[in-house]
């Protein structure tokens, strides 16, 4: 009966512990590399259409966009008139005016 009690413990806390691992992925560092590939597209994007992009553009671009995209993105894909995303490493910048 001890031993049984034993491997419940060891399997009940494995199982404990990935679900807190799963969770802080999906709440916290999924969303740290989607506001990565938002910003990185983002600067592209003003750097194709000349504007100075310095690293406090940089950082106000990543906490917006990781506001945006903590603990539940709310969009599938996002566009504007000159960028598309649609997912981490799936995005396009176009110059202005083009579509």
């Amino acid at each position: 009966m001890n031993d049984f009690l034993v491997l419940m413990g060891i399997g009940f806390t494995t199982l404990l512990l990935a679900v807190a691992i799963y969770l802080v992925w999906i709440l916290f560092l999924w969303p740290f590399v989607e506001a990565v590939s938002l910003t990185r597209m983002s600067l592209a994007y003003r750097r194709l259409n000349a504007h100075k992009a310095g690293v406090v553009t940089s950082m106000r671009l990543f906490v917006m966009w990781y506001a945006e995209t903590v603990f539940c993105r709310r969009f599938c894909a996002i566009h504007s008139r000159g960028w598309r995303w649609e997912g981490v490493g799936k995005w396009w910048v176009y110059k202005d005016g083009q579509d």
